[in-house]
């Protein structure tokens, strides 16, 4: 956890009792002072990162709900047309189902015009 203020009187004044001289005391504090001041990572710098955060996923949201919208546009255009083509080939299918019922029928009159003229062949 960072300290967030030091009493830089209070410092010098222990350390000079400790038996260190007034000046080394006061030039310890100046550099204790600087290197707490050098922070990596300062609350304002975590706010103002936090801030930036919430407002690129705010963005990535839209962007993705754009994408969402775009892509499901796109798939209902792509099954009308799937549905039209799929009905044309059941169109088709169904013009095929006809001939092949129509060719079972004749080949059923051929089948039993052979038989008959066979028959009355034979007896």
């Amino acid at each position: 956890m960072a300290i967030t203020s030091l009493d830089t009187h209070d410092y010098v004044k222990r350390l000079t009792a400790s038996g260190i001289t007034y000046r080394q005391a006061e030039a310890h504090t100046k550099a204790l002072t600087a290197f707490m001041g050098n922070e990596l990572v300062r609350r304002s710098d975590l706010s103002a990162f936090k801030s930036e955060i919430k407002s690129d996923l705010s963005d990535f949201r839209s962007d993705l709900s754009a994408f969402k919208s775009e892509m499901k546009s796109e798939l209902h255009t792509r099954c009308g047309e799937s549905d039209k083509k799929f009905c044309g080939i059941e169109t088709r299918f169904a013009g095929i189902q006809g001939q092949l019922d129509l060719l079972k029928w004749m080949t059923g009159f051929n089948l039993a015009g052979v038989l008959a003229i066979m028959l009355k062949l034979f007896l």
